[in-house]
């Protein structure tokens, strides 16, 4: 981040609507309703891997916009999800000497798991389907068990009918 950005309002407003998509994605991700009904083991690894579905799938969308704007907000948002990851952690009494591999381990997995998640949305009109081959790759939705794909397509489905505005504000 540029120095200047930090006093400008514009830096201000680019920070805040980088934690409103990060609030969006943690309060969608972590939602117990969604554990629940989709029969998912309410494990650190799973929240774990959900946000990074869910930032993937808010990022497929904000690819979409195609402006430095939006591309702004993915790196943001990516940002934001990390330091969460980290924060975690700390919460979990994580020691500070093992703290840094097991973060770039998670980022690896978000990384990945986000990479797959992007590509089933971005470039194929059967979502569901092509969402549930990823989860099952990922051992986040057992064979045949379609719910959870299901679920994230209803969520790329709200966000697809979202304004572009709405997603670079953050203003869900």
């Amino acid at each position: 981040m540029h120095w200047m950005e930090r006093f400008t309002k514009t830096g201000r407003a680019r920070r805040a609507a980088g934690a409103q998509l990060y609030a969006y994605v943690m309060k969608t991700a972590l939602d117990s309703e969604l554990f629940e009904s989709c029969a998912l083991p309410d494990r650190f690894d799973t929240r774990a891997a959900m946000v990074s579905v869910v930032t993937a799938l808010v990022t497929a969308r904000l690819a979409q916009i195609s402006s430095p704007e939006a591309r702004d907000r993915t790196q943001r948002l990516n940002a934001l999800v990390l330091d969460g990851f980290d924060a975690a952690y700390r919460e979990k009494g994580v020691g500070d000497h093992s703290i840094a591999r097991k973060v770039r381990t998670l980022a690896e997995h978000h990384t990945g798991l986000g990479r797959s998640v992007f590509d089933a949305v971005l470039f194929d009109d059967e979502d569901a389907a092509r969402l549930q081959h990823v989860l099952e790759r990922n051992g986040l939705a057992s064979a045949g068990t379609l719910a959870l794909a299901i679920r994230l397509a209803a969520i790329l489905r709200e966000l697809e009918s979202s304004t572009d505005h709405t997603l670079l504000t953050g203003e869900f």
